[in-house]
């Protein structure tokens, strides 16, 4: 392995990720369904343009639009894991960058949900639920290696002592 891509550092929304923490992103399965919205207006406002010039146009570049946006939404989603916990960053504009996440104490488990395409695509959903309120903190479709993004996240959770089970109590493996 090369020893600057072991020591790389990646800044996300100002957070200092290096190894052994890692970042995952979307594969290029995300982009198709805003692909196929894209081509379904597209083609209407195309029509539209040809019968009547002002409104086809308007959605034509309302169809551009939407697309262009859809497209820098999932090129900004980032899934990486920090000292703190596991951690999304998304947004296009200015008001609705953030991150949101699970700390490593409050981290369940992360999970894959396998299909044949995500296995012939190697595009998974990923899903990180909490511990204390069972419900899911993190869902994200389509990503790259969500496979390995899961069995690392719950990897780095044992190691760090974060294993649970129901109880509260901490698991024998994170003892160990």
């Amino acid at each position: 392995m090369n020893n600057a891509a072991a020591n790389e550092v990646n800044l996300i929304a100002g957070f200092d990720v290096r190894p052994p923490y890692q970042v995952f992103v979307p594969a290029w399965t995300a982009y198709v369904k805003p692909f196929i919205v894209f081509s379904m207006f597209g083609t209407v406002g195309g029509l539209m343009a040809y019968l009547f010039w002002i409104p086809g146009t308007l959605m034509l570049l309302g169809a551009l639009a939407l697309f262009a946006y859809q497209v820098l939404l999932i090129n900004s989603v980032k899934l990486f894991t920090h000292p703190d916990g596991v951690w999304v960053y998304s947004g296009v504009f200015p008001w609705n960058k953030g991150v949101s996440g699970v700390r490593w104490r409050d981290l369940r488990e992360a999970t894959f949900t396998q299909s044949f395409f995500g296995w012939l695509f190697k595009a998974y959903r990923v899903t990180v639920t909490n511990r204390y309120q069972g419900n899911t903190e993190i869902s994200l479709p389509s990503i790259k290696n969500g496979d390995q993004a899961a069995m690392h996240i719950n990897d780095l959770h044992v190691r760090l002592g974060g294993a649970h089970d129901d109880s509260g109590e901490a698991n024998e493996v994170a003892q160990a």
